[in-house]
């Protein structure tokens, strides 16, 4: 999506902050905000509701896997999958956000955002300020109500992760779902096409996103067919991430033979997708199928420009650089965010992340080694060292099919 006037401003500003090293001159360009840990079904491949998964992978399990410390109590954790984001801290900090300069908004959740009550005065008070505004969902709470309020909206895209393209794998791949959940999905989704042909709009875009396991390795032509019928803009193949999970690593990682067979039989849906004019990242899903993200070497010839990029923010309050640093920069619930953001423990990460390349430490906290905002960090390298940048390849990369 392109940039509005307002949106330029903004990243001009941000730019501005990236030249100095350690300083923000305007608030972060996009922010994703977490509206609840609550999920009404259960993904195979899911970190926190996975019958894999031993106990949830929030942050803190993740940060004492990191640190090799012990391991938060399970029962702790999943007292943490009831919580939702507090209405009132959410419609503030979306007004701080704007008013600090940011324009891209994404809602989500370590559950399904749509669980939250009050998503559609979120998503329109950020579309009223003029925002880009994004949701990642499983879909399935989708109903004509729903769309129809989105299409009003004018909500710019669902990013909506499905493991199937029918409705026997669809079964297999979220235990417990009902038998006409994978229907019902399509159905909507095809209305929600329907409807914005019927009044001339272009949004909310539909990206469908497809993870693939072992479990789901054989269905991907059903799936192709499923978003051409319910016209999805775009299709995105993405590899398992384990987060560190050891149940995740026995339960979802494809084996030799299945990467090998997977490669082979994704060239033919290549050429069909691209036939048909569909979006896709096949391309780079075909040039790192079968491995898993390490962004090592990246960061030792790039910097990592996230401290003015983005923020994210958990239904509990806390103040993360982004989805792989686990160490929170301050709280909401507590502290005005503008202190948060301009203050000393910000302005350290950023001098840090953006000078990674120079010593090749990673940062305290983050996982630099598997970072999924990558693609963000190389565009922003390229707009700044147009000529560096010519001779920077992605071949030392395990996977480039992040977006």
């Amino acid at each position: 999506m392109g940039m509005n006037k307002r949106q330029m401003f903004s990243w001009a500003r941000v730019v501005t902050g990236i030249m100095h090293g350690s300083r923000a001159f305007t608030g972060p360009f996009q922010a994703s905000i977490e509206l609840t840990n609550r999920c009404n079904i259960r993904c195979i491949r899911c970190y926190f509701y996975s019958p894999y998964i031993e106990r949830p992978n929030f942050f803190a399990l993740r940060r004492a896997r990191q640190l090799s410390e012990e391991l938060p109590d399970a029962h702790d954790l999943r007292k943490l999958q009831t919580l939702d984001a507090d209405s009132g801290v959410t419609k503030n900090i979306i007004d701080t956000l704007v008013r600090m300069g940011t324009r891209k908004f994404f809602f989500s959740g370590s559950g399904e955002p749509f669980l939250h009550k009050n998503i559609m005065d979120f998503i329109g008070r950020a579309k009223y300020s003029g925002s880009t505004c994004i949701v990642y969902t499983n879909g399935t709470l989708l109903d004509h109500s729903k769309i129809n309020k989105l299409i009003d909206l004018k909500c710019n895209e669902l990013k909506i992760t499905t493991l199937a393209g029918s409705r026997d794998v669809y079964i297999k791949t979220h235990p417990g779902i009902q038998y006409d959940a994978f229907d019902n999905l399509r159905d909507n989704l095809i209305y929600l096409a329907e409807q914005k042909a019927a009044a001339g709009a272009q949004y909310p875009e539909v990206s469908l996103h497809y993870v693939v396991i072992p479990h789901n390795c054989d269905d991907i032509e059903n799936f192709v067919e499923f978003a051409g019928q319910v016209g999805a803009s775009r299709i995105l193949f993405r590899p398992a991430d384990t987060v560190g999970d050891p149940g995740l690593e026995l339960g979802i990682m494809l084996t030799r033979d299945q990467e090998h067979s997977l490669k082979k039989h994704l060239t033919g849906v290549k050429a069909y997708l691209d036939s048909r004019g569909m979006e896709n990242n096949l391309s780079h899903f075909l040039n790192a199928s079968g491995r898993k993200l390490d962004t090592t070497e990246l960061y030792r010839v790039i910097p990592c420009y996230y401290g003015w990029l983005g923020v994210r923010f958990d239904v509990a309050g806390h103040v993360y650089a982004c989805c792989r640093c686990y160490e929170p920069m301050g709280n909401i619930y507590e502290q005005d965010f503008r202190a948060i953001w301009y203050g000393s423990s910000y302005r350290t990460f950023r001098y840090e992340s953006s000078r990674i390349n120079r010593g090749g430490k990673r940062v305290g906290g983050c996982e630099c080694s598997g970072c999924p905002h990558f693609t963000a960090n190389l565009l922003v390298f390229n707009s700044l060292h147009p000529i560096k940048s010519r001779s920077l390849t992605l071949k030392n990369l395990s996977y480039a099919g992040a977006v």
